[in-house]
């Protein structure tokens, strides 16, 4: 039974004087879950949303005493309809709503739909995003299925999910509106607009410039961007949304979900002045955004929510909640240190009824009416081991079941009663029909399951049990408000409130200057100016808003500084300086360089000459000298190499010349050797002849002349001359190489005969060097065609293969001998490791060395030889294969040799067979197979190729130092034969003859290139 308010009361209460069916709905979720017992029950849990009536209303008593709320309506359910009364558990004074939440039991059947609905008439007058208005009706409708799920065996629960019933969005500001969303299965959920089901009423359009995030259920609101996008229309959008809830690896379509929950709420697009960062904010002990707790058996649950207004002069007015039934919330406490701050404190004891997951949601409001963002959590009661028998069922209660200790009752809400004849079903009080009078004469009664309404009829306002006819004062202009305020029309009455930045009573307005009064929020490093409701900030020259304060500008960093060329860029606060570079000066209109050396102010040495840089100088020593450290010094060039004379140096300052220590020699046209006056040496393609005066050697014998140290290779006369000829790799030539030439050395000894006595001589011998010089450039008619860095061949069935042959540091094989590396110093018995490599488009190829072979020539028919590899097969007692783990590569070594009493020169020829990796039958499978024949198959095997890598020539040095100790004939024998290192050109040569079946092979001999003779 309603009581009367007095008049005064009823006008300060209302808030609307039309507030008729047409505007009461704001909202709503269901969420169903099978009963884990009985299998053909089902209980729906749902919240509610409605405006805050004046009958019926909620507040903080009626949270505290559990009261049961009108539904103003009924769930279309298979059990047919059940009144959609809640128990109110928040309301919002400011916004003008309350809501609740209630639990019903429904009957389902296994293996289709079933769907529960609350649908009915009408939201608030809410925007259409195509332009004008509507008072849609709603419709709140959930769909699930209790059969048993493959994946969990048992039932499915639908998601759950809560929102408060208004969301406001300043429209000059960016928002997001997060909904929470949990899954008792662990399913993934999604949402979609309702509109994808025809499941919202006449309130299905989305909210205007907004975009939703499908799998996080967020709304993101933009401002408008261009000049012709138009800005959201300031008032109500009615929001309805469908959760979906899938399996893990389910596809995600809408439509397809194992359930579908509602979720509906009004959004309140507005203006304001208010900066988009002065919104207020959770602060201090407020828990944070997806906590989640536990809650035990028994338990309570204590929280502080704590808010701060960010907006000079204004305060929190109110701490909204989205709560679970019986939490408590405390009056709003207001800091009385800082008044811009408040608290409310949150108290919940879960009962046994209440086991499971609720979200729990939270906001403030400050006096601006801005808001701060949602935050929700989870809360999870573990409730005790008391058998509830009101989850059975519901006990057969048809409303609540009361569980208790060891028992349990049943109850009915308010407006209903219990019938006596089983003390299970509660059925409905018409109060209307019991007493007419019960509204005012200008008011509707409207009865409702356990409860009544009255409803003012259109013109009047009040609670329905007074009505009076109301005036908006704000439509019809009578409210006398100030033009920097707002009206605000109130049931029977109005109030004016200053706008945003001005202060008064509402009938007179004055701005407040907050650059003035120091109560404006600019940042250090900016200016405040004020302006009409509010104030403008600018950061000062030389800084820029990053975000969160004025920062200063790096004009160096940033590269918008005006220094010069050759300058350094110095930044200061706000601004920055620049200084020329070292050896650089100001000339006035640029930074210019300073020339140390023509100005005389550098530091160089004597003997030394300066070179100007920019921005500095180089000093380098005269030709003939070198840095000690301390100056340039005089370079004795004949203490390296002996000054590269061939006989006697004498250093000079600054330079050296050489001499012949012999009276019958003379230097040689390239100033470093000595040669006999009158001696000729002639370069041919296969060696050197030295041709000696006969006049200049009056008491030589020719018998005596021989190239040195081979006596075998002896003088001819030919009546003029003493003829001495050698082959390019005979007689002990020497070879050596430069960047343009391969120079090929030898010598003959002579004793001063003219100075001796008798049969001794006190001089040295003179020494008679003959050279040849040839270009490093190769012959191209030569059958022998060197191929730098690799043989590259085109094959049938295998495409474009290289080969190549290396010579490796160590047998791990991690670096080859490299350009600058050569020549490579061996001794007698050093171990050197060879490589064989194949590389072609295919990665599956592999290689074998059928044979390798020494020879003193590029000639593979050379006719002196030595077998390293036949067959496949190690031949040389030395000879060891490494395994390489590499198909496409083959690693042997063997120890350095020496051809006996032969050439230096050492060239090593390999004849190799590529095949296919994947052919287990090819000959490169069969490895060392003696005689071994092979059966050519295109698809698995090339044609053989014989590379060779050389001239291998004796390290001259490293040879005296091992003969050393050898006898006097020893010595002699010795110094003729060719000790195996390696000295590997510049690029390895690699030579390819294709193997013909053909007997007739035509022998390829060595092609010297053009030759330059000296000597």
């Amino acid at each position: 039974m309603l009581g009367f308010l007095p008049r005064i009361a009823v006008l300060v209460a209302l808030l609307a004087a039309a507030s008729v069916d047409a505007s009461h709905f704001r909202g709503g979720t269901i969420s169903c879950t099978p009963d884990m017992v009985d299998t053909g029950l089902v209980h729906c849990n749902y919240r509610l949303a409605w405006r805050r009536p004046s009958a019926d209303k909620c507040d903080q008593d009626a949270i505290d005493n559990n009261e049961l709320m009108s539904g103003e309506g009924s769930w279309n359910t298979p059990n047919g309809m059940i009144p959609a009364s809640y128990h109110c558990t928040d309301f919002s004074v400011q916004e003008d709503w309350q809501q609740g939440v209630n639990t019903m039991t429904v009957n389902a059947t296994t293996g289709s739909a079933t769907i529960v609905s609350f649908d009915s008439c009408c939201w608030i007058t809410v925007q259409r995003p195509g332009g004008g208005t509507h008072e849609p009706n709603w419709q709140v409708r959930t769909q699930f299925d209790i059969g048993v799920r493959a994946d969990t065996g048992r039932p499915n629960s639908s998601p759950i999910t809560a929102s408060s019933a208004i969301h406001r969005i300043q429209i000059n500001c960016d928002a997001v509106i997060r909904i929470p969303t949990k899954d008792s299965d662990g399913d993934a959920v999604k949402c979609y607009y309702s509109s994808v089901f025809n499941e919202c009423g006449d309130a299905c359009d989305p909210l205007p410039l907004s975009s939703l995030d499908e799998d996080t259920c967020e709304i993101s609101y933009s401002t408008p961007q261009g000049l012709n996008v138009p800005e959201l229309t300031p008032g109500w959008y009615a929001i309805a949304l469908t959760l979906e809830d899938y399996p893990p690896g389910a596809p995600r379509t809408a439509g397809s979900g194992l359930s579908r929950v509602p979720l509906q709420f009004l959004v309140n697009a507005y203006t304001s002045n208010t900066p988009c960062s002065l919104k207020p904010q959770l602060i201090g002990q407020t828990p944070q955004a997806r906590d989640r707790v536990v809650i035990p058996a028994g338990g309570t649950y204590h929280a502080v929510i704590e808010a701060e207004a960010q907006s000079p002069g204004a305060s929190i007015v109110e701490i909204t909640t989205v709560s679970p039934r019986g939490m408590i919330k405390s009056d709003l406490v207001t800091d009385p240190i800082m008044p811009h701050r408040a608290y409310v404190n949150i108290t919940w004891s879960p009962t046994q009824a209440q086991l499971g997951q609720h979200i729990f949601c939270f906001q403030a409001q400050d006096s601006n009416m801005a808001d701060s963002d949602q935050r929700c959590m989870t809360l999870v009661y573990m409730g005790t081991q008391d058998v509830d028998e009101c989850q059975n069922n519901n006990g057969n209660c048809s409303h609540a079941c009361v569980n208790t200790v060891g028992s349990y009752h049943c109850a009915c809400p308010a407006g209903m009663f219990l019938r006596l004849e089983n003390n299970k079903e509660c059925d409905d009080i018409d109060e209307c029909a019991r007493d007419p009078g019960i509204c005012h004469a200008n008011a509707t009664c409207i009865n409702t399951l356990g409860s009544y309404i009255c409803e003012c009829d259109q013109g009047y306002f009040g609670n329905g049990s007074m009505c009076i006819i109301d005036i908006d004062d704000c439509a019809n202009g009578t409210h006398g408000c100030h033009e920097h305020a707002h009206c605000v029309d109130l049931p029977g009455s109005h109030d004016c409130i200053c706008d945003a930045g001005f202060v008064g009573d509402g009938e007179t307005c004055t701005d407040v200057n907050e650059c003035a009064e120091g109560v404006h929020m600019c940042p250090t490093n900016a200016s405040c100016t004020n302006t009409p409701g509010s104030y403008t900030c600018k950061c000062d020259p030389g800084h820029e808003w990053d975000g969160t304060a004025c920062s200063d500008v790096n004009e160096c960093a940033e590269g918008v500084h005006m220094c010069p060329t050759n300058a350094s860029c110095t930044n200061t606060p706000g601004s920055y300086t620049c200084k020329c570079d070292p050896g650089h000066e100001w000339d006035g209109t640029a930074c210019s360089d300073v020339n140390e050396c023509a100005e005389g102010v550098h530091m160089c040495p004597t003997n030394a000459s300066c070179t100007n840089t920019p921005g500095s100088y180089t000093c380098k020593c005269d030709p003939g000298h070198v840095w000690d450290g301390t100056a340039c010094s005089d370079f004795d060039e004949c203490s390296v190499d002996n000054g590269k004379c061939e006989d006697v140096c004498i250093n000079t300052v600054g330079g050296h010349q050489c001499e012949c220590s012999n009276s019958v020699l003379v230097l040689a046209e390239d100033g470093l050797g000595c040669t006999l006056v009158g001696a000729e040496t002639t370069c041919t393609n296969e060696g050197m002849i030295l041709a000696l005066p006969e006049e200049q050697l009056t008491l030589v014998n020719t018998n005596d002349l021989h190239w040195d140290p081979d006596q075998n290779c002896r003088a001819v006369f030919n009546g003029t001359h003493h003829l001495l000829r050698t082959g390019l790799y005979q007689c002990g030539t020497r070879v050596t190489f430069d960047p343009t030439y391969v120079i090929f050395t030898n010598l003959i000894r002579l004793i001063d005969i003219h100075n001796a006595t008798g049969v001794i001589s006190r001089d040295d011998d003179s020494v008679i060097y003959s050279k040849c010089k040839y270009e490093r450039e190769e012959d191209v008619s030569a059958q022998f065609m060197p191929i730098p860095g690799g043989l590259e061949f085109t094959e049938v069935g295998f495409g474009t293969l290289s080969i190549r042959l290396d010579m490796f540091h160590s047998q791990h094989y991690l670096q080859p001998y490299t350009v600058n590396e050569y020549p490579v110093h061996k001794s007698l018995r050093d171990n050197m490791y060879f490589q064989l490599q194949v590389e072609g488009h295919s990665q599956h190829l592999s290689i074998l060395a059928l044979s390798c072979k020494a020879t003193m020539s590029p000639n593979k028919n050379d006719a002196l030889q030595y077998a390293l590899i036949d067959g496949g097969c190690a031949v040389d007692e030395t000879l060891q294969f490494y395994s390489s783990y590499n198909l496409t590569t083959q690693q042997f070594g063997f120890e350095a040799f020496r051809f006996i009493r032969e050439l230096r020169a050492v060239y090593i020829h390999c004849e190799v067979e590529v095949c296919g990796a994947a052919e287990p039958g090819s000959r490169c499978a069969q490895g060392c197979a003696p005689g071994a024949r092979r059966k050519r198959a295109l698809s698995d095997m090339t044609g053989r190729h014989t590379i060779y890598q050389g001239p291998i020539v004796l390290d001259e040095t490293e040879s005296e130092s091992k003969v050393g100790s050898l006898s006097t004939g020893a010595l002699a024998a010795a110094v003729n034969v060719g000790l195996l290192v390696t000295l590997i050109a510049l690029a390895a040569v690699l030579v390819a003859t294709r193997v013909r079946r053909s007997r007739n092979k035509h022998a390829a001999e060595y092609q010297p290139v053009q030759t330059d003779c000296d000597g």
